[in-house]
């Protein structure tokens, strides 16, 4: 019979673990735990999300990041052949979630919606990155334990599901041995992503007792083998001798899982399966064919749609309030969730140009000024025609917007009121990758709004609740990069003037918008009058390219960089430069030879 419970310290003891396991699978005991990244900024203060109107003055320095990622360039890191350890890692959420649709199909995860809501959503430690949250608690082993008990009783709940999980053999009476030795191979291959140890084989075999029911037979097997770590985790422990010393080259099912997840977040196809069996992936011939081949897939193109939302934050946004000033404000404009969603889509639409269409670069995405938006509302808060999706693709007027900064989904906020240190704080810290910490001692109003005063523009409010020396040596690098943005207001219209609201709604002023500003920017002074100036200016920093290339490196290896990944992030930042192609970027970093390998004792 199966346990109705699982306490986290029998289960949770195993799965957070960093070691070679004993005992049967899922009944071990392992020493060590993999970390979770420390915490970043709060949603409120990263520049992005947080609830509707919430424009804390001084929000962007207080979310400075708390994890272990280093500034600087990654040559300033020092360029060594010694990459930094990847900890053991469960799989995420999107993960855990693709790679049971893989084993059972659609339709079995689709009656799990009550079970799979248990799960919460990885992020809740506030990393940029979803999938960086490797934390492990008993919420986590109360759904994986509610998830694996109804799954495992669905797929074996009838003759007919049973005979499609394990063949016709396993509705015979009596059961034949062979029929369960077959199961245990095949499937178990299946959910380990490698075949099984014939002591891994032995010990699941030895649990199960085929004069028990049929059904009960195979019910407890899936259940045991997905509650295993072998399955909850990404395993890494194989592996031979690589040329540098202290570092292994994986074996070919560890290296065709690692390649599957980092493309497409879930687990290897049969083709991949095939590759690493007949050993042609650990070729570099066959492992170049494999790369083009799972970097081509529509699930790539998805996984780096998900990169770009997450980094752009652009899944946090706590929609628009419902109050006289907004609704003055918006001119007829119907604010809603739908409207955010096209927004949203004009950025996937744009970034799918220039990584698939187009094989353009990062600078022509920090500059382009071409119409990507579909959506005829959000052509509409534009003043342009929307693109029809064809060859020929529209411009916005001279002068107005340049690429990914002055679109929409990235200037949108919950009320009529923009927030330049919010906005400016976002490319600081997201764009730049320069961090503030927080000063300990911020005055006791730091994070409220400006007071109102309609004859004043909100760059001048925030100008003025700035400017005291104790505020001043952060703001002095936030404002500029937020200010020249103040020419595209709450919904990221273009204007050269603002209109200021009072809470009843009533138009108390209108005042000239000034973009013009000096921006610091490493250990350059450059002054921009507009936001084509400003995506030129951000274009043509070296810490922009920098910034990417840390910034894929944690999404797609879910940890920080450390001092001996300065190589890798270098090997990006060279490709993302100048007019380096950012779909090739993007694609080389699995042909780093650090991609294949791992730390010699690493997990």
């Amino acid at each position: 019979m199966i346990r109705t419970s699982v306490s986290i310290g029998l289960l949770l003891g195993v799965l957070g673990c960093s070691g070679n396991l004993e005992g049967p699978p899922g009944s071990g005991t392992a020493t060590g735990g993999a970390g979770a990244n420390g915490k970043g900024g709060s949603s409120a203060s990263s520049g992005r999300g947080g609830t509707s109107g919430g424009n804390g003055a001084s929000g962007g320095a207080s979310g400075a990041s708390g994890n272990s990622g280093t500034g600087g360039t990654g040559a300033a890191m020092g360029c060594t052949d010694e990459p930094a350890e990847t900890p053991l890692r469960r799989l995420s959420r999107l993960s855990y979630v693709n790679t049971l649709e893989a084993l059972f199909g659609d339709a079995a995860i689709d009656g799990l919606s009550a079970e799979l809501a248990q799960l919460f959503p990885d992020g809740e430690n506030e990393s940029v990155f979803t999938a960086n949250d490797v934390r492990v608690t008993q919420r986590h082993v109360d759904a994986w334990y509610g998830i694996t008990n109804a799954l495992s009783r669905a797929v074996t709940s009838d003759a007919d599901a049973l005979e499609e999980l394990a063949g016709a053999c396993a509705t015979e009476s009596p059961l034949d041995q062979s029929c369960v030795e077959g199961f245990v191979t095949s499937f178990g291959e299946r959910v380990f992503r490698r075949p099984l140890t014939s002591a891994e084989s032995e010990r699941t075999l030895e649990l199960f007792d085929t004069a028990q029911p049929s059904a009960e037979v195979f019910r407890g097997i899936v259940f045991t083998l997905l509650l295993s770590p072998q399955f909850l985790y990404q395993f890494e422990t194989e592996g031979t001798p690589a040329a540098t010393a202290g570092r292994l080259r994986l074996s070919a099912h560890e290296l065709a899982a690692r390649l599957s997840y980092h493309f497409w977040q879930a687990p290897p196809d049969a083709a991949l399966v095939r590759a690493a069996a007949d050993g042609s992936l650990l070729t570099d011939d066959g492992y170049q064919s494999e790369v083009d081949r799972v970097f081509s897939d529509p699930r790539t193109h998805a996984t780096v749609s998900r990169f770009f939302r997450e980094w752009l934050g652009l899944e946090g946004f706590g929609g628009f309030v419902n109050t006289p000033a907004f609704t003055a404000f918006a001119e007829g404009t119907d604010a809603d969730v739908a409207l955010y969603d096209d927004m949203v889509g004009e950025i996937e639409d744009m970034v799918g140009h220039y990584v698939w269409d187009s094989d353009g670069s990062y600078a022509a995405l920090l500059t382009s000024n071409l119409v990507f938006t579909q959506s005829s509302r959000v052509a509409e808060l534009y003043g342009v025609s929307p693109w029809d999706g064809g060859a020929d693709i529209p411009s916005f007027p001279a002068g107005q917007r340049s690429g990914l900064l002055t679109r929409a989904a990235l200037l949108v906020e919950g009320n009529e009121v923009t927030n330049p240190i919010k906005r400016g704080a976002f490319v600081l810290r997201s764009v730049l990758c320069s961090d503030l910490e927080p000063p300990s001692d911020l005055p006791p109003d730091a994070l409220t709004l400006p007071p109102f005063d309609p004859d004043m523009s909100t760059r001048q409010r925030f100008e003025a609740k700035t400017s005291p020396q104790e505020c001043a040596g952060c703001h002095v690098m936030i404002n500029p990069l937020g200010f020249t943005l103040e020419s595209f207001d709450a919904l990221g219209r273009y204007r050269t003037e603002e209109r200021v609201f009072d809470d009843d709604g009533t138009l108390a002023n209108t005042v000239p918008v000034d973009p013009v500003t000096t921006l610091e920017l490493g250990s350059d002074t450059v002054v921009v009058n507009d936001a084509v100036e400003y995506g030129e200016a951000l274009a043509a920093r070296p810490e922009a390219a920098d910034c990417l290339a840390k910034q894929y490196f944690r999404f797609t290896y879910r940890r920080h960089e450390a001092m001996g990944d300065a190589c890798t992030i270098a090997a990006i930042r060279t490709r993302v430069e100048g007019a380096g192609s950012l779909r090739e970027a993007l694609r080389s970093v699995a042909l780093e030879p650090w991609f294949r390998e791992k730390v010699e004792g690493a997990q």
